[in-house]
């Protein structure tokens, strides 16, 4: 535990022997381009992508596929998607460079680039050129007797996981600014996906949960929102998108090349169901440009909560 964080329990990984908690989505892209190929396509020409499951499974599988292999395409590499437990698992796949790239959360982005040598290079943005934003929430049942952040002390509070930015580390700044331990003073509960939480708020297994502006985005999609049937408590300011990562040893021509392919890739290509998951959730219409100082905001919010590397291990 650490200012009121609890602290990720540690685990090993290897992403070979995740078994059904991992599932490798291979996007068939074209031959590796002519040159060099160690920068063109590292690890023997299949690139290995992390993602953590943010959302239902059944949802977030099929849409991956897709953008496996419309990045495939474009990189002239084999795309090769792996769906890890959480985001220690996906950090300890890139320090064990089982990974090339991934996709991670702000704060574990903040927090794991120098220990795991993290170089971001894009996040989900607009057609516009801007960077996609999300906000986080909290929220009871509309017939809770709950009015306000301080009326959560001592009650049941659902998250993802320790280590999730709207899903967690949002939401305990918002309690911690509101004077409430987010570890102590509430009982937290963590169930792996934005979704999960949200039918458990929805079932009454917990006194609130977080809601997450994804959340709120897929469950319009499917048609499953009411909201008659909550009431936001807090909501935060808007967080700047999951960064696109490369393990910093890769050449610099791959980084290039793993850019620019991602600035490129289209996503009005995507077959429908995929292309409207990205814009539905994470508002995803390109890939846009992204440096360290993208994400200067979430900072902020570590040095509010105080956390460091050895709070999520």
């Amino acid at each position: 535990m650490h200012n009121g964080i609890r602290a990720a329990r540690p685990r090993s990984v290897l992403l070979a022997g995740l078994g059904a908690v991992l599932l490798a989505l291979t996007g068939c892209g074209g031959p590796a381009p002519a040159g060099n190929d160690a920068a063109a396509c590292p690890n023997g020409g299949t690139v290995r992508m992390g993602v953590q499951p943010f959302l239902a499974a059944t949802k977030l599988i099929p849409a991956y596929q897709e953008l496996a292999k419309a990045l495939s395409t474009a990189l002239g590499c084999t795309v090769q998607v792996n769906v890890t437990t959480d985001y220690a698992a996906e950090t300890e796949a890139m320090r064990a460079k089982q990974l090339e790239i991934g996709e991670f959360p702000p704060f574990g982005y903040v927090l794991a680039k120098d220990r795991t040598g993290l170089v971001p290079v894009a996040t989900f943005g607009n057609t516009d050129g801007k960077v996609s934003t999300a906000i986080a929430g909290i929220a009871v049942l509309a017939t809770s007797p709950v009015t306000d952040l301080k009326g959560l002390a001592g009650r049941s509070v659902a998250f993802t996981a320790p280590t999730a930015t709207s899903g967690h580390l949002l939401p305990a700044a918002g309690l911690k600014q509101a004077g409430i331990d987010p570890n102590t003073g509430v009982k937290p509960v963590y169930l792996g996906t934005h979704t999960a939480v949200y039918q458990a708020l929805l079932n009454n297994r917990v006194d609130a949960a977080e809601l997450a502006s994804t959340q709120i985005s897929a469950a319009k999609a499917a048609g499953v929102y009411d909201p008659s049937k909550i009431r936001m408590l807090w909501n935060s300011a808007p967080s700047p998108s999951d960064p696109i990562v490369v393990r910093a040893d890769l050449t610099p021509e791959f980084r290039q090349r793993l850019t620019q392919a991602l600035l490129h890739l289209n996503f009005a290509s995507l077959p429908p169901d995929a292309r409207d998951f990205f814009a539905n959730t994470v508002q995803a219409r390109a890939f846009v440009p992204a440096d360290d100082s993208t994400y200067a905001s979430v900072r902020e919010v570590v040095a509010t909560l105080g956390l460091t590397t050895s709070s999520i291990n």
